[in-house]
């Protein structure tokens, strides 16, 4: 698109001798402009004064040093392009003034280049007056046609239509009195020319002139627009659907304070759609406009001080308006995409987004840019005059594909981005800012190069091309831990015999580690920091439903259920049992008692002679009591009983004794102590001494069962065998000379309270880098070891052999490691010591950089030599010897200072 103004406007008036009176009726000199400040209705007119302009963020996510190349054409006076246009072939195609060349003072000059913008040929045309060209399209049939102004010897201005061939000849031309200029030319769908400029006039003021003619410049229709001031046309373009869109400027001469600006479509025919005014108290001066990717409108030009940005929607009405103090006008404006826009600002081409938000900028070394085109490859190059000089530049195009966005990665995981930008001027060099977790390679691919913590990680990605521009865009990757962990053997229901322990030892892994674990019922149930489940309380047989988490260091859970079921399934105990043998004198009444206890409460008991026996039962929580009476007078001889007891579970345990009713008199031998509950540790002796008297004396002692003890003639009693952990209950039996029997029942209680012991203490081990460790721990227990455990599982385990196992390569650092073992009725051992991984080998490396340079073009080579020196730390003796000599030599130097100060040195 091209916005023009005459930078040599005073060479006309000086030549004319005119130049107030030229200058009163042509609007190439513009007043100053203020922004806009307000909206309200003027008629049918929509007038749009925005309240506050939003200034555009200084920050850029490119760096531009310049274009790709700039090239000049003229002569030895001043030559300036106003408008340029990208041929089919991909050359360009230049239009602007000369007065270096031509008929006289200031002529049509043509310029025809390569894509690279190499000079193929200049064409000039012109009268001996003042003659130029402001807009130019190439037609399908590879002409160009080109519009602008030329002044006649009476000093009137009128419109110039010229049509040239591909090579740069005059094929025709023709003036158009009713225009005093052309700004704007385009071929229309039918192949014909639609033209746009002004007209002088008097009483409105100067009108905006739209003119179509056919594809040999003769007129079709002609027609006038306007407001009651004077109206400029600065710009037509052609909309995506056919209908075209001119901007321009509305004058007023009378303060110079109020400058509008304005948005006219029309359709194809020239009848107008709508036409919109912005701007009354202040300059708004609109130069350009193009059609946006949604239909609406962009339109750059100026206030008094400031580039401006105008952005409406498709019915011309105001969405925003932006301006930049990085140019104070916008000169022309093609779309780059769907979300930017380039902007001509003075010397400088300006990016803008969808939004108006400032992008990023590239210097021209321009005098001033009147025109931008939209290359195919999605470059611009930009027509203007640098050093009195018609110029054109080929400006870079950097841009993401797509752009990146902050990210988020999942901790443990690797990180893999692939970047993709397009850089016309050629990809060069992919940089990031984080050498030390991060890499990229030339493809743009970023991986991470080591492994990443949990956190934010501020990146700065940059590209290169090959003349030194580049690309930055800034993210933030966020590493997150969202994993929860996982069970290395998921809970299971589990089921426990009341009475008994629960312990249930849960374990579960994740990479950044168990912090906690937690657990439901926390009246019934404990969960310790090793993640083992117990009872806090006795537990009643029944199910108990339990939820237990596992939380890692940055609280995501682990959870799961399971039931434990209490059952009962075994019979109550004796506390007291039947005696195998009970004697009873004729007359005396016959009675015994036997005790039974159970965790599920005694429900019955029973005997199976229920003729001669009758049964009497106390209950008391857990424990009951029954009392063994004969129903009446039982006659001598002997009774065999079967004494049953049974629980709430139907578990029933029973002991058979024989009752003997004798006609006797004689008396039993009573005890001296009365025989009591024994407690014996696993694996030691038993030795209790048993004491009774009798009158008659002692005969024989024995003891039932015998199957575990023995009990000597002196009362002695001992085992016989090595007994198993648990309770054994028993009866003493002791007769006297007459054969009276006196006997006793207690148990005897073997327990294993004693942990294992080490046959060797674990000792610190060391390791080198690299190294697995395998570390065999021994220990011994007389009812066997039951089982292994270390506190750092992440880096090590330890198997059912006592084996400490590295579990993969340790990084060098010293581990604290405390293993536990247990024998099989819980008893604990634990030992600590450390496990030292050494750091490798310093390696030194020196690198020798070498660069040369070539007059006729750069190039640098550059060498490396790399030497690796491993360097050992000094020994202990070396060290002393160094600490020793630096006093030595400190002392020793003093003294010679102070011997030559004496001698007047």
């Amino acid at each position: 698109m091209r916005s023009w103004s005459f930078h040599r406007a005073a060479r006309v008036v000086l030549l004319l001798f005119v130049g107030l009176m030229v200058l009163s009726f042509t609007p190439f000199t513009r007043p100053e402009s203020e922004p806009i400040l307000d909206h309200h209705n003027v008629g049918n007119l929509d007038v749009f004064v925005p309240q506050n302009g939003l200034s555009l963020a200084a920050s850029s996510s490119v760096n531009v040093s310049g274009p790709i190349w700039s090239q000049r054409y003229g002569g030895a006076d001043i030559d300036e392009g106003h408008d340029v246009v990208q041929c089919a072939d991909g050359g360009f195609c230049i239009v602007g003034e000369t007065w270096s060349f031509g008929a006289g003072y200031a002529d049509m000059y043509v310029v025809r280049t390569d894509s690279e913008g190499n000079l193929l040929w200049n064409s000039t045309l012109g009268y001996v007056r003042y003659d130029y060209g402001v807009a130019i399209v190439e037609r399908a049939r590879g002409d160009f046609i080109i519009a602008g102004g030329s002044l006649d010897p009476s000093f009137n201005f009128y419109g110039w239509l010229v049509c040239v061939n591909s090579t740069g000849g005059h094929k025709w031309n023709k003036t158009f009195t009713e225009s005093s200029g052309f700004r704007g030319v385009c071929e229309t769908e039918d192949g014909g020319i639609l033209l746009a400029g002004g007209r002088s006039g008097s009483g409105s003021g100067a009108d905006i002139h739209v003119m179509k003619t056919d594809e040999n410049a003769t007129k079709i229709w002609s027609k006038w627009f306007g407001t009651l001031k004077d109206d400029q046309c600065e710009s037509l373009y052609r909309c995506a659907d056919g209908d075209y869109l001119l901007s321009g400027i509305s004058y007023a001469y009378e303060d110079g304070t109020h400058d509008e600006s304005w948005l006219l479509r029309l359709d194809p025919d020239g009848i107008r759609k709508w036409f919109r005014v912005y701007g009354t108290d202040d300059h708004v001066r609109v130069v350009d406009a193009i059609e946006c990717a949604d239909g609406g409108y962009l339109a750059v030009g100026q206030t008094s001080s400031r580039l401006l940005l105008l952005r409406t929607d498709s019915s011309g009405y105001y969405m925003w308006e932006s301006t930049s103090t990085l140019s104070n006008a916008g000169l022309g404006v093609v779309p780059l995409g769907t979300e930017n826009y380039g902007v001509a600002g003075g010397s400088q081409f300006l990016v803008f987004g969808k939004n108006g938000e400032y992008r990023w900028h590239c210097g021209l070394n321009m005098f001033s840019i009147s025109s931008l085109e939209k290359c195919s490859n999605g470059e611009c190059v930009a027509a203007g005059m640098a050093s009195d000089d018609c110029a054109l530049s080929r400006i870079p195009w950097l841009a993401w594909n797509e752009t990146p966005i902050d990210r988020t990665s999942e901790y443990g995981q690797d990180f893999e981005i692939d970047l993709n930008a397009t850089l016309t001027a050629g990809l060069h060099t992919w940089t990031i800012n984080d050498t030390s977790s991060f890499q990229i390679d030339q493809d743009g691919v970023i991986t991470n190069g080591i492994p990443l913590s949990v956190g934010g990680y501020p990146l700065q990605v940059s590209v290169n091309d090959t003349v030194g521009n580049t690309l930055i865009q800034e993210f933030t990757l966020t590493v997150e831990d969202t994993t929860a962990p996982s069970w290395l053997e998921s809970p299971v229901d589990r089921s426990l015999e009341v009475g008994e322990q629960f312990r249930y030892d849960l374990n579960a892994t994740d990479a950044s580690g168990i912090a906690s674990w937690s657990v439901n019922a926390t009246t019934t149930f404990a969960i310790d920091d090793d993640g083992i489940v117990t009872n806090k309380i006795s537990l009643p047989v029944g199910a108990y439903g339990i939820h237990v988490a596992a939380a890692d260091i940055y609280g995501t859970h682990l959870t799961a259920e399971f039931t434990v079921e209490v059952v009962d399934t075994q019979g109550p105990t004796w506390i007291t049992p039947p005696s195998p043998e009970y004697g009873f004198p004729i007359p005396a009444a016959v009675e015994f008692e036997c005790t039974a206890h159970d965790l599920s409460g005694i429900d019955s008991w029973s005997c199976n002679d229920t003729d001669g026996f009758s049964l009497s039962i106390t209950y008391l929580d857990t424990t009951s009591t029954c009392t063994v009476t004969a129903s009446g007078t039982l006659t001598s001889g002997t009774y065999g009983l079967n004494i049953s007891v049974t629980d709430s579970h139907d578990n029933e345990v029973y002991s058979v004794c024989r009752v003997t009713v004798e006609d006797t008199d004689s008396e039993p031998p009573v005890w001296v102590e009365m025989p009591e509950d024994q407690w014996s540790e696993y694996g030691e002796t038993l030795k209790y001494n048993l004491n009774a008297t009798d009158p008659s004396g002692l005969d024989t002692w024995w003891v039932m069962p015998e199957i575990h003890f023995t009990v000597a003639n002196g009362g002695l009693l001992e085992n016989d065998t090595v007994l198993a952990v648990g309770v054994y209950s028993i009866i003493v039996y002791v007769n006297d000379t007459y054969g009276n029997t006196l006997s006793s029942s207690f148990t005897v209680h073997v327990e294993d309270t004693r942990p294992p012991t080490w046959l060797a203490a674990p000792e610190a081990q060391s390791l080198e880098h690299g190294e697995l460790l395998s570390y065999q721990l021994k220990a011994w227990d007389l009812s066997g070891v039951g089982e292994w455990w270390i506190n750092d599982t992440a880096h090590f385990l330890v198997d059912s052999s006592g084996c400490v196992w590295s579990i993969a390569v340790l990084e060098p650092g010293t581990y604290g490691l405390q293993v536990v073992v247990s024998d099989i009725h819980g008893n604990e051992i634990s030992a600590v010591f450390t496990v030292t991984v050494n750091q490798p080998i310093t390696t030194t490396t020196t690198t020798t950089t070498t660069t040369s340079t070539t007059t006729s073009a750069t190039s640098t080579t550059t060498s490396t030599t790399t030497t690796d020196t491993e360097t050992a730390p000094p020994l202990p003796m070396e060290l002393v010897l160094i600490g020793i000599g630096i006093p030595i030599a400190l002392v020793a130097t003093i003294i010679i200072l102070r011997f030559r100060n004496r001698l007047g040195r």
